[in-house]
């Protein structure tokens, strides 16, 4: 039993990593009353499988490229494992190619003919059933017979059966083999007979072999993709292999088309030649090559028969270019074409939306026509919405409302309204992503309405920054004002040059458009004139959130403009204070009513979680205008003797500061020029005064 358990774990990891055989320890048949099979007994079971494991071993080593891993469908050999003297003769194959509607079969009678070369005494042959390792349980149906006589087989494993046959000295025997088998349901299967691994697990060579292929029509090159051996002969009936002293180098490997569609294939074609030949016999052949390229998902194949498919839609198309169905044939075929390169290929895209366009231009009142036409551009704006090509939706968007204005079914389609909202909904967290929350409203907007725009409470700042320069001179001030808008939205800022110039209060001039630059200046008399103007430019301002850093400058407590004329000296004294607090308050307050109004939105809902997003981004833009705001001060004095003296002040939001400045001008000339007069009499009574 050592040996048994040894034999066992050898041939356990030559399947692991050699050639997956599976060789579970054998079992008796537990079925020994059902006709056909055979109960041996534990011992004979035992021996037959170790001889059986052993040959497989053998095999293994000696010939690693005849059980290469792989399947033979539809191809089921005998394979001996104790031949000893007896010998393959030839070997004959008939096999029947069919079609059930459903799927092909292939019917199939091998012949071995052997010989018993012990010209002494009777030999044992055991065969496997099949020679190869295979997936799946063997198909029904098989029947093994030696001459006339049926031949019982019983299971020695999963993946094969086993059967004695007694040859007597130098017989000459007939191993009939039959069974049919399924080839599959796909537009091309394949049927595959391991010629070569038979002639190879056979000793000595074959003297002659013949495989015999045949169908319920005749056969034609044009229905398969795959055939070898290639030496075949090809006839009405079939095709056939001939081998004479000779063993076969090559498996049969056959890749079809199934019959049934092999048929209708060629009644479909033949249908387009007839002189009755319309628009439904071109789409019912395109529907076919499309059916080919579409469903094997095999690349090749697909580009084999999809230039087929386009030349015949096109065909219906010049049949009947009224008739919306080749459009949207074609519209589908393209697509499809797209979706074999990875990305879509954008060519193949624009020309299956221009289809679609065509089956709506002649088909748009078409209660059918404009629901396929409007899940295949639901089809259309999901590819570009996965794929970020947010303009092309946008254009396909434009060629469905051209149309939908004339069919209402297509304007209410939900498949296609409901993907316009995913698509609005990824274009805008895109655009909040990558340009902010002004650009991410306006796509929400187009989507969905102005009211996912209006939060409740809140509102959204039209300033990027704002940057007031006061300067100050005796009896002059001016202002100049510079404000960036937001998304070139320059009416806030037109309204503010306006409401200004109506004032009456100063000067008021604009240079520039973005940003604007409005310059105010006025003279004043003394501080009450300076009060005065400046609380008539600040009752003008608007009163939006915005303007409050101006509302601030143009309202600063308290200020005095005092100068003294003393006759020989003036003096001039300025003071000014100015606090920029509330300017911090009241666009905080703008950001937390935005976070606020989020709040009310819907968490859990995909639309109202992106609102949420772009008003906190909002409430953030709020945030950085208050960083923006600025204001700047100069202060001008001219004291005699001496140069102008220039003071400087910058404040940001928040802050406040006491700005003051003083000058004397001292009015010394007159004094000078009186003392030289009176030095001059003095000098000339002197002088008259000597001469007497």
């Amino acid at each position: 039993m050592n040996m048994i358990s040894n034999r066992f774990q050898h041939t356990r990891w030559l399947r692991r990593t050699q050639r997956k055989i599976p060789l579970a320890p054998v079992k008796a048949d537990a079925q020994a009353g059902q006709p056909g099979r055979h109960v041996s007994g534990i011992a004979r079971s035992w021996t037959l499988t170790l001889v059986f494991l052993l040959a497989m071993a053998v095999t293994l080593f000696s010939g690693p490229a005849a059980l290469a891993q792989q399947d033979y469908p539809g191809g089921y050999t005998l394979m001996p494992l104790n031949p000893g003297p007896i010998q393959l003769l030839s070997m004959t194959l008939d096999a029947s190619v069919r079609d059930d509607g459903e799927q092909a079969w292939v019917d199939t009678q091998a012949v071995y003919r052997v010989h018993n070369r012990d010209l002494g005494q009777p030999q044992k042959l055991t065969l496997a059933l099949p020679g190869y390792a295979v997936d799946e349980p063997l198909p029904d149906g098989i029947a093994l017979k030696a001459g006339r006589k049926d031949i019982t087989y019983g299971a020695a494993q999963t993946q094969w059966w086993l059967a004695d046959v007694i040859l007597e000295p130098d017989e000459r025997l007939n191993l009939v083999l039959t069974y049919s088998a399924p080839l599959g349901s796909q537009p091309f299967v394949t049927f595959r007979f391991p010629l070569k691994l038979m002639a190879d697990n056979w000793p000595g060579a074959l003297e002659s072999a013949r495989v015999t292929l045949t169908f319920e029509q005749p056969p034609n090159p044009q229905s398969w993709l795959t055939l070898t051996p290639e030496d075949y002969k090809l006839t009405a009936e079939g095709i056939t292999w001939s081998f004479d002293a000779k063993d076969p180098s090559a498996d049969l490997n056959y890749e079809f088309m199934r019959p049934a569609l092999w048929s209708q294939l060629h009644e479909a074609r033949r249908a387009t030649t007839s002189e009755q030949a319309g628009v439904a016999e071109y789409l019912a052949l395109g529907d076919i090559y499309v059916d080919l390229a579409t469903n094997t998902g095999d690349p090749a194949l697909f580009e084999r028969y999809f230039p087929l498919a386009v030349a015949t839609y096109s065909r219906a198309q010049e049949f009947a270019p009224d008739n919306p169905d080749a459009y949207l044939a074609l519209a589908n075929l393209y697509r499809a074409r797209a979706e074999q390169t990875d990305p879509d290929d954008s060519v193949y895209i624009s020309l299956a939306a221009n289809e679609l366009a065509g089956a709506l231009t002649h088909g748009a009142n078409d209660p059918a026509i404009a629901e396929q036409a409007a899940q295949d551009y639901a089809l259309l704006l999901a590819r570009a919405r996965l794929e970020g090509q947010f303009d092309t939706a946008r254009a396909y968007l434009d060629q469905i409302d051209e149309f939908a204005a004339q069919n209402a079914q297509l304007a209410e389609n939900p498949i296609l309204a409901e993907e316009r909202q995913r698509l609005a909904i990824d274009w805008a967290t895109t655009v909040l992503r990558d340009r902010g929350p002004a650009p991410a409203r306006a796509v929400l907007a187009e989507g969905f309405g102005d009211a996912v725009n209006a939060p409740p409470g809140g509102r959204f700042t039209r300033l990027n920054s704002l940057h007031v320069q006061t300067d100050t001179k005796p009896g002059r001030r001016e202002f100049e004002i510079i404000a960036s808008a937001r998304e070139d939205d320059t009416a806030l800022v037109d309204e503010l040059f306006a409401a200004l110039q109506l004032a009456g209060a100063a000067e008021v001039t604009r240079e520039g458009s973005e940003p604007s630059a409005i310059r105010v200046a006025f003279d004043f008399a003394d501080s009450a004139d300076l009060q005065a103007r400046l609380a008539a430019l600040s009752a003008a301002i608007p009163p939006e959130p915005e303007w409050a850093l101006l509302r601030s400058i143009l309202r600063p407590r308290p200020i005095e403009w005092l100068s003294d004329d003393e006759g020989w000296r003036k003096l001039a004294r300025y003071n000014e204070s100015v606090n920029l607090l509330p300017v911090l308050t009241t666009l905080g307050e703008e950001a937390q009513a935005l976070e606020a109004a989020t709040g009310t939105l819907d968490p859990d809902d995909p639309l109202d979680a992106l609102i949420g997003e772009v008003w906190k981004a909002e409430a953030e833009v709020w945030r950085r205008f208050s960083d923006n705001n600025r204001a700047y001060y100069t202060l001008t004095m001219y004291p005699s003797p001496g140069a102008p003296v220039v003071r400087n002040w910058s404040l940001d939001t928040g802050e406040q500061v006491q700005m003051g400045g003083q000058s004397t001008q001292y009015n010394l000339i007159p004094y000078v020029l009186a003392a030289l007069g009176i030095y001059l009499v003095l000098m000339l009574i002197s002088l008259w005064l000597w001469r007497r």
